[in-house]
């Protein structure tokens, strides 16, 4: 057996004693900072970075021998590598990024505040990727999901949750962090380029009172918006906020935007207005047209140019200097997570880049760092495996009725899988496919500012066109560089990037019980999304479908608030020592995805060892069986601050991490049994929730 070194914090017969308390602590001394996803995804980034940094020959030189068949098409890969490095490169330009100040931001400034239309404004920004008022999107009609409807939803807020609104401490401390920043883009201070820019643009620079007063009436704003807001434990249902309505219906409940001049300026003009729009978070709209309909008109405008303008200088400060973008990071890490310490700037281009060349970055970072086909397949293979056990477990459930059961079976069996990276739409084995899909987006290596710009006008333009074109049930969207997976309910399909397919995840060379422990949960973990609280709602093809019996359904719902009940039990706790419970409403399904998951994946490596004896890892008092706990475990410990733990607890479907460690194994009759918990001690309590 190939070497692999497991290094434990304690001696095993400590470790014994201490897992009858709690497996969380003894996990979290792995890790040496948020989390080993974070330690690996910094990995990645580094990859990435010497690919940039360098030639396309060299990376030709360091080409995976399994991915080499890939290298086709070369004269136009390197055209694709250069586009991408300019991009980059512009970015980490500290000199001309300096000397250019907040003077690209003017313009824009200039030219919407000096529009007094609502509808011009909102056009414009969006156009510009800034949506304050409501979102926009395109993707598959929950009614039918062979074709793409329009949806407008509630707007995403600066602060992580709705709840810190009614914060006083962390709005002072909010507010004060904006007009450092805003005095920095639009203040009297600004460099001599800046101060020029805005003469020739006509916006005119602002002083310290007057920044204040207008962050004061931003700060209002959010707090007004915040308070109209569907709460995100029922924003998430997908039932609820399927709202079709037609154009004519949307301007007579909201007429604060001429909606048909909104889609029409919107939308490229080879592409009709559609006659339906899917609204969600109805409660919203319907609060936000009480509130205009309320609100004196001078006061309802003053106070919507200063939101627009502080939320745009927020939202683009990062195109900007150095110094400004981490004005912006004391806000986004310090005040909402309590992190202090910027990152290097190379990580803020890094992240930039990939968000707009994803798909050219996942090549390259697959044939140096993941394989070619021989590798995806493999893991297309361990996919199956995992596939197959959930079915087996389902065949076994004894609460489902044979009508529900044979939905099931159907769903599951339909299914798509993806692994590594995406072979559609664009193909990442040919540049030529990748060349095409970024037809139209123009690079300058001299203007960062412009390439955002430009790269936001092509994504949007790349998502209206989607409304002309069929769902693509092989879409890849997240970058193979990524420690992700996903499963999504409208194409019925599960996605694995080949930045997950890693240690301690997954790795060819070490025993299968490390491997299941790790990237069979991730797996077991997404299939079950097809069955929790919010997947289970969604039938084979993807569409929005009651296909439960009523007896089934009241199954369900009843055994799921096991694990709502269990969940608010885990906490976290502020600086200033205030205790925030776990909403167990809201992380139900990624609740419901980790304990099913795990056990999934138990079932899936006890069926192999049948046929495939297991060695244990030498110098270690552990069992295979234990080492697979082991190895789930340490994927999700990590330290995090107080307030960054707070944050996640109040706005992510994600538990805290000790409760996904700990909530799991607390259910789990096998971990249990193999590190021998006594019954009713904190690892091993009586009451034990189950659904799948």
């Amino acid at each position: 057996m190939p070497e692999f070194k497991m290094h434990l914090p304690l001696h095993p017969n400590e470790s014994q004693l201490f897992l009858f308390l709690s497996f969380f602590p003894f996990f979290s001394l792995f890790s040496s900072g948020t989390g080993i996803l974070s330690d690996i995804q910094y990995n990645n980034e580094q990859i990435v970075y010497d690919i940039l940094h360098g030639t396309f020959d060299n990376f030709t030189k360091n080409v995976l021998d399994d991915a080499k068949p890939l290298l086709i098409e070369q004269d136009i890969d390197r055209s694709n590598f250069n586009m991408v490095q300019s991009y980059y490169l512009a970015c980490m330009g500290e000199e001309r990024l300096a000397a250019l100040g907040p003077s690209p931001i003017y313009q824009a400034l200039a030219e919407f505040l000096a529009k007094g239309d609502l509808t011009d404004i909102l056009t414009y920004l969006s156009k510009k990727a800034s949506e304050p008022l409501f979102g926009t999107s395109v993707g598959p009609d929950g009614a039918n999901p062979a074709v793409n409807i329009l949806t407008i939803d509630q707007p995403y807020l600066l602060a992580p949750s709705i709840d810190y609104y009614n914060d006083t401490a962390f709005m002072e401390k909010y507010q004060s962090a904006m007009v450092d920043l805003v005095e920095s883009v639009v203040g009297t201070n600004v460099n001599e380029k800046s101060l020029k820019e805005s003469k020739r643009v006509g916006f005119t620079l602002l002083a310290k009172p007057e920044i204040e007063a207008r962050v004061k009436d931003f700060m209002a704003m959010e707090t007004m918006l915040a308070g109209l807001m569907v709460k995100e434990e029922d924003h998430i249902d997908a039932v609820r906020n399927y709202n079709p309505r037609h154009l004519v219906d949307l301007k007579k409940a909201y007429p604060f935007v001429h909606w048909h001049k909104f889609f029409r300026q919107l939308l490229p003009h080879s592409i009709p207005v559609p006659e339906t729009v899917v609204v969600s978070a109805v409660p919203y709209f319907d609060n936000l047209a009480r509130w205009f309909q309320s609100s004196p008109p001078s006061n309802t405008t003053r106070l919507l140019k200063n939101y627009f303008l502080i939320r745009y200088v927020y939202s683009k400060s990062s195109q900007l200097d150095f110094k400004i973008s981490d004005l912006k990071s004391a806000i986004s890490k310090g005040v909402f997570n309590g992190v202090y310490t910027n990152p290097p700037h190379w990580r803020h281009c890094m992240s930039s880049t990939t968000s707009t060349f994803g798909p050219i970055l996942s090549r390259y970072f697959v044939m140096v760092k993941f394989g070619g086909e021989g590798k995806r397949k493999r893991v297309l293979d361990f996919i199956t495996l995992i596939h197959q056990s959930w079915e087996r477990r389902l065949k076994a459930l004894t609460w489902l009725d044979k009508n529900t059961l044979d939905m099931a079976l159907d769903k599951l069996h339909k299914i798509l899988q993806q692994a590594g990276y995406g072979v559609v739409e664009p193909d990442l084995r040919s540049p030529s496919s990748l060349r095409s899909f970024y037809d139209g987006l123009v690079i300058n290596k001299d203007s960062y500012f412009k390439n955002v710009e430009n790269a936001n006008l092509w994504s949007n333009n790349y998502e209206w066109k989607q409304l002309e074109r069929p769902p693509n049930k092989d879409d890849f969207s997240i970058n193979s560089m990524d420690v992700n997976a996903y499963y999504s309910a409208y194409e019925n399909q599960i996605v694995v990037s080949a930045g997950i397919v890693t240690d301690p995840f997954y790795n060819d060379q070490v025993p299968d019980y490390l491997n299941f422990g790790g990237l069979g949960l991730v797996v077991g973990h997404e299939l079950t999304h097809a069955f929790d609280n919010k997947g289970r709602v969604f039938n084979g093809d993807g569409k929005l479908d009651d296909w439960w019996t009523q007896s089934t359904a009241l199954q369900f719902r009843e055994r799921s608030k096991c694990f709502v009940n269990q969940y608010w039990n885990f906490t976290a706790t502020d600086d200033n020592g205030k205790v925030y419970h776990t909403n167990g409403n809201l992380t139900l399904s990624e609740n419901l995805a980790d304990n099913v998951g795990l056990n999934v994946a138990y079932d899936a490596y006890k069926t192999l060892v049948k046929t495939k004896p297991q060695q244990s890892l030498p110098g270690l008092d552990l069992t295979p069986d234990q080492l697979f706990y082991v190895n789930y475990a340490r994927a999700w410990c990590g330290k995090l601050t107080p307030a960054y733990e707070v944050s996640l607890i109040l706005s992510d479907e994600h538990a805290i991490q000790k409760a996904r460690i700990n909530g799991v194994v607390q259910n789990s009759l096998d971990f249990a049994k193999h590190f021998k918990c006594p019954l009713q001690s904190p690892m091993n309590p009586s009451t034990k929730c189950s659904v799948w």
